[in-house]
């Protein structure tokens, strides 16, 4: 009877150190994988390349305050549906060179810089 209580002991305690361990391995388990699924950078580095080939366009063709305003609502109306929030302000707009000043925010991360784009 004795060596039966202690079997019983022993899956008891292995089922209560099992069922502690699998409530505490969300907490132990460190996610690398994190900083690998923020894409904030290439988010906006290619809001800059798409803003540059819009820039060239309307440098050639003109009417680029309109072209840069439907850029930054298009971006913005996009960024806005995935969690961010963009901000297009145009600086100087003249005939040699265009100077816009992004901002992209989100709750990780606020990017922003002034950019000049010359054709």
């Amino acid at each position: 009877m004795r060596g039966q209580w202690f079997v019983i002991a022993a899956i008891i305690t292995s089922a209560t150190l099992l069922a502690i361990s699998q409530i505490l391995a969300s907490y132990l388990i460190v996610d690398l994988s994190f900083v690998g699924r923020l894409k904030e950078d290439v988010i906006f580095y290619s809001l800059v390349e798409e803003l540059n080939k819009t820039i060239e366009k309307c440098m050639t063709s003109g009417n680029c305050t309109k072209r840069i305003e439907e850029f930054s609502y298009v971006a913005s109306r996009e960024l806005g549906g995935r969690g961010y929030y963009f901000h297009l302000l145009l600086k100087d707009l003249s005939p040699s060179s265009v100077v816009v000043k992004l901002q992209v925010l989100s709750e990780r991360f606020n990017l922003s810089r002034i950019v000049e784009f010359t054709p």
